[in-house]
């Protein structure tokens, strides 16, 4: 992942390498998310539009909501956590890890 252009780029010299010299130890064909090979543009809009993103993580506002406790029902401060991520990336299953490890932070108060 570069947020530089594809074609010249320094990640992409290092993808290239790699398939030259380590072909054989890849799992997967090498796959390259750059931006498009044209200028970033300087509004901030249209950057984030022209720069790749591998994960966008939404973190919801606190608030009391149900939930189940030794079974009986009582209110708690909960967040909700939303991981977007481009499956060229990052596997599913690793962006589920990722979320996790705050998860587990967070109700040990710890974050």
């Amino acid at each position: 992942m570069d947020e530089g252009a594809r074609t010249g780029g320094f990640t992409s010299e290092i993808a290239a390498r790699i398939v030259d010299e380590a072909f054989d130890a890849l799992d997967a064909p090498m796959q390259r998310v750059a931006a498009e090979d044209a200028p970033i543009p300087f509004c901030r809009t249209l950057e984030a539009e022209a720069i790749p993103q591998a994960a966008i993580l939404a973190i919801g506002r606190i608030g009391p909501r149900a939930v189940e406790r030794q079974g009986a029902l009582s209110l708690a401060p909960t967040v909700f956590l939303t991981l977007a991520v481009d499956h060229r990336v990052l596997d599913g299953a690793e962006a589920a890890a990722f979320l996790g490890d705050p998860k587990i932070q967070i109700e040990r108060g710890q974050i």
